[in-house]
């Protein structure tokens, strides 16, 4: 069997890696990566792996399959993006309609790229991709032709919807019903998804959270969402990458305090910026903290004042698995880098009154919940007595569900991941 992983970003990198590591060092197989987009190759990390560790390397499939006049004009479509949001609402509606049915001509032309990496694949292969993807040039057509051709696209986990609530985002309701909006995004604006994956192996909790929320309107391929646990947050993971060559940047900071880390998430999540704000001076301000802010990848300092320099001079351009071994408390209302806390025996707490969500470590009580800002005052005054901690059986049940998908070992997990590839 042949297998090829996509990766684009941080996200799906950190969950295609431990995959690509198990089929080569397990299974012995060579796998072919391919990177699409730019911001891959910033995975300084990641690549380093591959090339020092496994001896592979990551392809540009833009480079190796893109010929000089697509990627003209895949650069040209990709520049006209900043001039969608137009100072007049019906010039910015016509201009949007226009560049959609462009960029439909476009993505079709440069399709023939698609076509021709299909053609040259043996016919026992299989490829692994991030979902959430299906929408997007050049995933759309990789999931249709292979399809076609006989070929298993399957979809690995890009991130993780950590929220029991189906409404984690605020969607702002219009006046035509569902079925009609959907009609007017599909022709109109080019938007929906009618290409899918044929295994989706994500999250134990996935099927019930996130392909039924209102990130996935109209999914309904239940039957091939199989929830295996997330392999980049399981102990043999983490120890054989993500605590590998760790910054001691952080350790000069004053050992008697409690060591604390917060880690944003995008305002887009019901966020409630001005109790994100008030929350993040309190613990600047307070005697018992070291505090360090955490971006999120994409949304940055989403929330938070930043031109406040009492707020971004405390925030880091650490990896994130650094801050983590530095942290005593990792403070979490909408991030997945939780659950690698939760491994790591940091103790997350959640500020409910952040936003309106509720999440799976709430549920599962592998965290630390408080409503509001007396309430988290109180808990560090606590810190780190044990009656204001998770008990080690919830934390233990929480990791051997979720990390684990109820796995009896690491091997058995990642042979659920592998099945469908060797």
């Amino acid at each position: 069997m042949k297998t090829i992983v996509f990766v684009r970003i941080f996200n799906d990198f950190d969950h295609a890696l431990p995959i690509i590591d198990y089929l080569t060092r397990y299974k012995g197989q060579v796998v072919t990566i391919y990177g699409i987009g730019e911001e891959y190759k910033k995975c300084n990390k990641h690549i380093s792996y591959i090339e020092n560790t496994l001896s592979n390397k990551v392809i540009s499939f833009e480079d190796a399959f893109y010929s000089k006049r697509q990627k003209f004009y895949l650069k040209l479509l990709n520049s006209s993006r900043k001039f969608t949001s137009l100072r007049s609402k019906t010039v910015s509606l016509l201009f949007n309609v226009f560049l959609s049915q462009i960029r439909r001509i476009v993505y079709y032309l440069s399709s023939s790229s698609v076509e021709n990496f299909i053609n040259q694949l043996p016919v026992k292969s299989a490829i692994m991709a991030d979902y959430g993807t299906e929408g997007q040039f050049p995933y759309k057509y990789i999931i249709r032709k292979s399809q076609r051709k006989g070929i298993p696209v399957i979809a690995y986990l890009h991130g993780l919807y950590i929220w029991t609530n189906l409404d984690a985002t605020h969607v702002k309701k219009t006046k035509l019903s569902y079925n009609n909006t959907q009609l007017v995004n599909k022709w109109f604006f080019a938007k929906g998804i009618s290409d899918f994956y044929d295994k989706y192996l994500v999250a134990p909790n996935a099927i019930d959270t996130h392909f039924k929320s209102n990130l996935y309107p109209g999914f309904d391929k239940f039957d091939r969402v199989i929830g295996a646990g997330i392999p980049r947050f399981t102990y043999e993971w983490i120890d054989r990458f993500a605590i590998k060559n760790l910054s001691t940047e952080l350790d000069n900071l004053n050992s008697n305090k409690i060591n604390v880390a917060l880690f944003l998430s995008s305002e887009n999540y019901q966020v409630n910026s001005d109790s994100l704000n008030e929350m993040t001076r309190w613990m600047i301000g307070s005697e018992l903290i070291n505090l360090v802010i955490k971006g999120h990848p994409r949304s940055k300092l989403s929330g938070l004042d930043e031109n406040d320099l009492s707020i971004s001079s405390k925030v880091s351009d650490l990896d994130s698995s650094d801050i983590i071994e530095w942290a005593d408390v990792g403070i979490l209302y909408g991030s997945s880098i939780a659950l690698e806390m939760i491994t790591r025996g940091v103790v997350v707490v959640v500020p409910t009154h952040i936003d309106k969500n509720r999440t799976v470590f709430e549920e599962y009580k592998a965290c630390v919940t408080v409503d509001s800002l007396s309430q988290l005052a109180d808990f560090f005054d606590k810190y780190p007595d044990q009656s204001v901690l998770p008990s080690k059986n919830d934390i233990d049940n929480f990791i051997q569900t979720m990390m684990y998908g109820g796995s009896s070992s690491y091997e058995e997990l990642m042979d659920k991941y592998t099945y469908f590839l060797t």
